[in-house]
């Protein structure tokens, strides 16, 4: 059987026509295909993203603040809550980028600040006017650190260009507490001062000592952890007169005088934080350039942690409405420093730079004439 020119011809167009419509219809499934993979990518990075961003911001300032405030307060009338929240995700973001020892310690330190930052936003909505307006005045002194992040040298460059603000902050703080402890406060600023004055000089040395090559010159972070060990045994001395000379003696301390040793303890626990917070700092940045670091001096470090993941633990049980709470923080404070002071004092030696005596304290404290014998070598030679 022959086909014409015209059947063949038009035969032809068919196939054609009908290649050409499932072309068509295998391109719409592909493109249909497509856009559901395409969909379904965005859904898991939105997902992912999301997921991120609720680990990044997993402690956020505002949440906690509006979940323990008693008053209708509006958290936009509080300017220090975006400077703190930047403050604590720079360092958080640093430390996961830490490895090995520095991550550990730069990991428990950003734990401490935020245990810290938490208790200060409960206290400034307290009753006590001297622990609400010291709470507040800390708060927006931290608020200063607002752009320490992306890894351990950054973090030096630029804590290094804030950190004796701070420091002079919590002078003014402590000094404002003159009506309630007196001159203690000056015993108290003085520790801090020497304390701020040689860490900030390590970081511009550390800063400085980096750029040489080939880990050409060590900068000695022990002299900061004697000025921290000082400052230690003037808050420990403080606390064990006081509780020994109110139980032993019978001597009454008003709530007063409690409240504002409390607001020192705050004070002191973040010059802790910046204490071992920069020390992991310095630890990320030498073992990425293979320098060596000195087991003893890292010993001493991981025992400060320690100890100051024990005082944080004591403060968050303090309820202001008790007196006995402050005076349990106080007791655990004692032990703890007598604690560090046994373990360090190989490292460290024993500092003989406490001048206080009971008779100091209890004059200020209680502002009376009675005074026993002093307990400083009992804190001082790690005897609990």
């Amino acid at each position: 059987m022959c086909f014409s020119t015209e059947h063949f011809r038009d035969a032809l167009y068919k196939c054609v026509f009908l290649f050409f419509t499932q072309l068509h219809q295998t391109f719409e499934s592909i493109m249909k295909l497509l856009k559901l993979v395409l969909i379904f990518g965005l859904i898991c990075k939105t997902i992912d993203a999301k997921e991120e961003n609720e680990e990044n911001v997993s402690f956020s300032i505002e949440r906690i603040f509006l979940s323990r405030r008693s008053c209708s307060c509006r958290i936009e009338d509080y300017p220090w809550k975006d400077g703190v929240q930047e403050f604590y995700n720079g360092c958080r973001k640093a430390a996961d980028s830490f490895h090995g020892k520095a991550f550990d310690v730069a990991d428990n330190t950003v734990k401490s600040l935020q245990q810290l930052v938490t208790k200060l936003i409960d206290f400034t909505d307290s009753n006590s006017t001297i622990v609400a307006s010291s709470s507040t005045d800390i708060l927006e002194s931290l608020s200063k650190c607002n752009r320490l992040g992306r890894d351990g040298m950054n973090i030096i460059v630029e804590y290094v260009k804030v950190f004796p603000s701070v420091v002079r902050d919590f002078k003014q703080v402590s000094a404002n507490l003159f009506k309630h402890i007196g001159e203690l406060t000056c015993s108290f600023k003085n520790a801090v001062s020497d304390l701020g004055a040689e860490l900030t000089k390590f970081m511009k040395e550390f800063v400085r000592s980096s750029r040489l090559p080939k880990c050409k010159k060590t900068v000695d972070y022990n002299l900061v952890l004697k000025k921290y060990q000082e400052l230690s045994n003037i808050v420990a001395q403080i606390d064990d007169t006081l509780v020994n000379e109110s139980e032993n003696e019978g001597i009454e301390v008003t709530k007063e005088v409690y409240e504002s040793v409390l607001v020192l303890h705050l004070l002191y626990i973040y010059m802790g934080i910046s204490v071992t917070g920069i020390d992991s700092c310095v630890l990320d940045v030498l073992y990425e350039r293979n320098c060596y670091v000195s087991e003893e001096t890292k010993s001493c470090v991981f025992s400060i942690e320690d100890a100051l993941v024990e005082v944080l633990q004591a403060v968050s049980t303090v309820v202001l409405t008790s007196v006995e709470s402050i005076r349990n923080l106080l007791r655990t404070v004692v032990n703890i420093v007598a604690g560090l002071n046994a373990i360090v004092k190989n490292v460290l030696g024993l500092t003989n730079r406490v001048v206080l005596t009971v008779e100091d304290i209890v004059q200020n404290l209680v502002r009376v004439d009675k005074v026993t014998a002093s307990r400083k070598e009992r804190i001082l030679n790690g005897k609990h």
